[in-house]
């Protein structure tokens, strides 16, 4: 409601409703403000209204699926760590009198999930504050564009995770491109327009290059041989530019890529399940084990 108010004011002050929405950066993105700029120009305020919300509504549709396929390994994740920190609370102690007797000769495993178990039960009010504030400062680290940037870079670079990555922001550059350029915006505002949403570091570096090849006057498509592009978006850009209908033609990538990003997603989805569940299984077992191994080495030296 503040902000409605807001830009009401400064309207009504008789400013454009692109300067308004400019002086709220916090609130909206900068090409959603260049396009309602460039539809104020052309006296089509309500076309670019309407590309503007498709693409936040393209943008947060994939957000909500990637939340919602991270939404049960995360359940899980946090019910493994729930568990463990029981186990290590109110079980580990009932055989600690019976290991630490010969503490010398206890593994390194055992010795870890002891010190963790100690831990836990004598400072427990430290324990909670560090988790606390790791996780508090892992938020505020991902709400930095900086930190996002670095952070899926390195995730692209995993063998599920990274064809998703790049796909997701490769085409959500694409579609903003194609969106700018239909409402008008000039290509070289376009292209930063690119950079800015695409957040890998790579495709970052792809745009900007390509930025400096169009200011230089050649054609973008020259700017994109090298780089690591599916062949079919190739194609469609050297068809638009050659035919003049650039915008066009990455509306056509756009959907193409919309495409392979679900394909991704849905590859993503089907190995995260299991791999999650070998993940706590891991964690459970290695403390398991830890507590067993002395035990039965023990029983069989009685024995």
């Amino acid at each position: 409601e503040r902000i409605l108010v807001k830009i009401t004011t400064i309207v009504e002050g008789g400013n454009d409703l692109s300067f308004a929405l400019a002086c709220l950066p916090r609130c909206f993105e900068s090409y959603v403000v260049h396009l309602l700029a460039a539809g104020e120009r052309a006296g089509a305020l309500d076309e670019s209204l309407g590309r503007a919300i498709e693409l936040m509504r393209k943008q947060m549709s994939l957000r909500g699926k990637i939340v919602g396929a991270l939404a049960y390994p995360m359940f899980l994740l946090f019910f493994t760590a729930a568990i463990t920190t029981g186990i290590l609370i109110w079980l580990v102690p009932k055989f600690e009198s019976m290991l630490m007797a010969k503490p010398d000769l206890l593994p390194t495993p055992t010795k870890i999930v002891l010190a963790s178990s100690q831990f836990l039960r004598e400072s427990p009010a430290i324990a909670g504050g560090v988790f606390a504030a790791v996780v508090v400062a892992l938020l505020l680290a991902f709400r930095n564009r900086k930190v996002q940037s670095i952070g899926f870079g390195m995730l692209s670079h995993l063998p599920a995770v990274g064809p998703l990555i790049h796909k997701a922001y490769l085409a959500r550059s694409v579609t903003t491109l194609a969106l700018t350029l239909e409402s008008g915006v000039p290509i070289l505002t376009g292209l930063e327009h690119a950079e800015h949403v695409s957040a890998l570091p790579k495709l970052q570096e792809m745009w900007r290059n390509s930025r400096d090849t169009v200011r230089d006057g050649r054609p973008l498509f020259t700017a994109m041989e090298g780089a690591d592009l599916p062949p079919a978006l190739k194609q469609m850009m050297i068809a638009g530019e050659t035919s003049g209908s650039l915008d066009e033609s990455l509306r056509t990538a756009a959907h193409f890529l919309d495409r392979e990003t679900d394909a991704a997603l849905k590859t993503f989805t089907g190995l995260l399940g299991p791999a999650t569940v070998c993940i706590a299984g891991l964690v459970v077992g290695f403390v398991v084990v830890a507590l067993m191994t002395p035990i039965l080495q023990l029983a069989k030296f009685v024995g």
